[in-house]
């Protein structure tokens, strides 16, 4: 699976050449390049693990993984016996963005929070498919937004560059609802950034509530409707408990020494000074954006 998501985004190049990741190999590249790239950002900026302030800045629950989308089923032949039958395997992972929720902490943790939530939710998909789908759904909720809510730009393009190097094939369909003018700002900053196919896959929710519903159950599985959108499902967000694995719990000065490692801010935050002089450094080394 994980080989075939690299493979498409690369349009099965016959001649193993391609021009992805698209920063990086904008004048070409061997197609293993973009695996090494993903392999060594894996190694240095650990996607699974977080600092205290990730855990602030989610506190009430801005961007997490809960649920799964509607199960796929595929016909497969019966073991030994020759006959069809419908066997289960699995979903996409469900992410909710709820924008006016993000308690302002520290931009970088806020990527953070995102690529670890997305981490989750490609682990989520994978384990329930048996190894089979890996990919996530994003529900964004811009209810509550406002303009001290929404992450700077040069934050978005990390986080963005991030999804497009690392995370190739694995976003599903993104559902936009009650963006307000703070959301309908946040979506204008990222389209821009975002390839065509990608642009195709932003939704926007109807109003009507009988055909909301209808749309919304196509990604969202009944049992996982929140009430707040007229379902059952009275999950509330508990950020002890969304954090509450120790083994994956890192420092400050860790989780933002990573960041440093990466080199992921090179094209945006090095001007600002936000980590010193970076120049030097391989520029292949895996989380350069």
């Amino acid at each position: 699976a994980l080989l075939y998501s690299y493979l498409r985004i690369m349009n099965w190049p016959i001649d193993l050449r391609t021009k992805f990741p698209f920063k990086l190999c904008h004048k070409g590249c061997d197609a293993n390049a973009a695996i090494n790239h993903t392999l060594t950002y894996r190694e240095i900026y650990k996607p699974w693990v977080y600092g205290p302030k990730v855990i602030q800045e989610n506190q009430n629950g801005f961007f997490y993984h809960h649920g799964f989308s509607p199960s796929h089923e595929h016909n497969v032949a019966s073991v030994g016996k020759g006959t069809a039958s419908n066997e289960f395997k699995g979903s996409h992972a469900l992410v909710w963005a709820r924008l006016g929720r993000r308690n302002v902490v520290d931009d970088l943790a806020n990527v953070r929070a995102y690529v670890n939530t997305l981490e989750r939710a490609v682990a989520a998909s994978t384990e329930r498919s048996d190894g089979q789908i890996g990919k996530f759904n994003v529900i964004l909720d811009g209810t509550g937004s406002s303009w001290r809510t929404v992450p700077s730009i040069k934050m978005i393009k990390v986080f963005v560059t991030m999804l497009q190097d690392h995370f190739p094939n694995r976003l599903g369909i993104i559902l936009l609802m009650n963006l307000g003018r703070a959301g309908e700002f946040f979506v204008k900053m990222i389209l821009p950034l975002l390839t065509e196919e990608v642009r195709q896959k932003l939704i926007v929710l109807p109003r009507d509530e009988e055909e909301r519903r209808a749309v919304l159950e196509t990604v969202v599985a009944t049992q996982y409707i929140p009430t707040w959108l007229g379902g059952e499902d009275t999950f509330e967000f508990d950020a002890s408990q969304y954090y509450s694995n120790a083994e994956f719990l890192v420092s400050e000065e860790t989780a933002n020494a990573t960041l440093t490692a990466c080199r992921i801010m090179r094209d945006d935050v090095e001007a600002a000074g936000a980590f010193g002089d970076v120049t030097g450094r391989d520029e292949r080394d895996g989380c350069r954006p």
